[in-house]
C-alpha cells in the first residue's frame, strides 16, 4: 500500500515536470495585421529558399470563404512579397503555376516570396478544405 501511494506520488511530480516543459509559445490571433510595417517574426513563416528584398509587399487575408483582396495587380519584373494570414481556421494559398502551395495556421503570418517575372492572369485559391463554400475561395493575380 505504501508503495503504491509512492509510486503514484513520483508519477505526478513526473507529470507536472513533464507539463512544465511543455512549449507554450502563444500565437497572436488578431483579426488584423499589424498597423506597423514590421511583422512579429516569431508568427511569421517565409516561404522561400533565399532571401528576397521585395518591391512591393501585399497583405492578404483569409477567411471563409474569401480572400481579402480578393485582386493583386502588380507590374512584370516586380520582387513580391504576400504577407498571408488565416484569421479564423486552416486555409492554404496555392498559385500553381508558381508552383506556391502553403499551409496557413490561424493567426500565423506566413511570407510568399516571388518575382513576378510572366504577365498574365494567374489564380489563387485555398488549398486546404475549409468547409462547404471551399470551392470558391479563390483570387486573381494580375502581371502586366
Amino acid at each position: 500500500m505504501i508503495l503504491k501511494r509512492f509510486l503514484f506520488f513520483y508519477f505526478l511530480i513526473f507529470l507536472l515536470i513533464l507539463g512544465c516543459k511543455k512549449n507554450t509559445k502563444s500565437i497572436n490571433s488578431t483579426n488584423s495585421f499589424p498597423n506597423n510595417k514590421e511583422i512579429n517574426t516569431a508568427n511569421t513563416k517565409t516561404s522561400n529558399k533565399g532571401i528576397l528584398v521585395p518591391d512591393k509587399i501585399v497583405k492578404v487575408t483569409a477567411e471563409k470563404y474569401k480572400f481579402i483582396p480578393d485582386t493583386i495587380t502588380v507590374k512584370k519584373g516586380t520582387k513580391v512579397r504576400l504577407q498571408v494570414k488565416s484569421i479564423d481556421t486552416t486555409h492554404g494559398f496555392a498559385i500553381l503555376e508558381m508552383k506556391i502551395n502553403e499551409k496557413l495556421k490561424p493567426g500565423l503570418v506566413v511570407n510568399i516570396d516571388f518575382v513576378a517575372d510572366k504577365p498574365g492572369e494567374y489564380t489563387y485559391f485555398c488549398s486546404v478544405p475549409c468547409g462547404p463554400g471551399h470551392r470558391q475561395m479563390r483570387g486573381k493575380l494580375i502581371i502586366k
